[in-house]
């Protein structure tokens, strides 16, 4: 996988490693609240520090919802929107909420959805699997009013703390169930590191607020912590 340009390419899976990632998958999902409760802590405590501060019937999207979140709750008073790649997912969901706050597609891409249209974005735990992670900023970045806000969390991806983390839990979870094949996928999954997340939203963004888990100290930062989160702010407005 090049990592010294945009978009960064992929190396296609083996049909068995593809197989192994599928099951992964499913079974991450059903099982990562459970394991790793604190992450879910953090992002409610990110979350709702900033909740009260939008008004009623805001316009908020979220990016990557999945079919479990927080997002939901915590922002109960805004008019919510979601944006998902996966079609199962998307199917759900349309069952959940009204369909048509429901868009399908890549986040990657020029997506369709009208420019300068939600006041608040929500990302958790997206931007590390983006190969294509400025023209997904961009687009976030079109899609948002002026003065509108960008929530992001992220795992810390390259700091010591992460990866040594992983490799006891989810690693060992996965060995467990699958043999070898666990960094290979890491790689393929996690491919943005957090240093590399934070110098692209940079280019369109300026940080309003910061937090991390589990040191606190700004000096640290994406270096020597497992989780980010950022409250982001456009630099200027774009044009559509």
């Amino acid at each position: 996988m090049k990592t010294n340009k945009w978009p960064k390419i992929v190396e296609p899976l083996s049909p068995e490693t593809q197989d192994k990632y599928l099951n992964w998958e499913a079974y991450w999902l059903a099982h990562y609240n459970d394991k790793y409760h604190f992450v879910e802590e953090f992002n409610k405590t990110f979350l709702i520090k900033f909740a009260k501060h939008f008004k009623k019937r805001a316009r908020l999207l979220e990016v990557g919802p999945g079919l479990s979140t927080q997002v939901r709750s915590i922002f109960s008073d805004t008019d919510y929107y979601c944006f998902e790649r996966r079609q199962d997912f998307c199917q759900k969901l349309r069952s959940q909420i009204s369909p048509a706050h429901v868009f399908e597609g890549d986040i990657q891409e020029v997506t369709g959805m009208p420019g300068r249209f939600f006041d608040i974005i929500v990302a958790l735990h997206i931007l590390e699997h983006l190969p294509n992670l400025p023209a997904a900023l961009r687009e976030i970045r079109r899609i948002l009013v002026p003065q509108g806000t960008l929530l992001v969390v992220i795992p810390c991806v390259g700091s010591p703390l992460y990866d040594l983390g992983g490799r006891f839990s989810s690693g060992r979870a996965f060995r467990r169930m699958f043999g070898e094949g666990y960094e290979l996928l890491k790689r393929h999954e996690h491919m943005n590191s957090a240093q590399e997340i934070v110098q692209e939203i940079r280019r369109e963004f300026f940080f309003a607020q910061v937090a991390f888990y589990p040191f606190r100290t700004r000096i640290l930062g994406v270096r020597l912590n497992f989780l980010a989160g950022f409250c982001c702010l456009p630099k200027k407005p774009i044009s559509d």
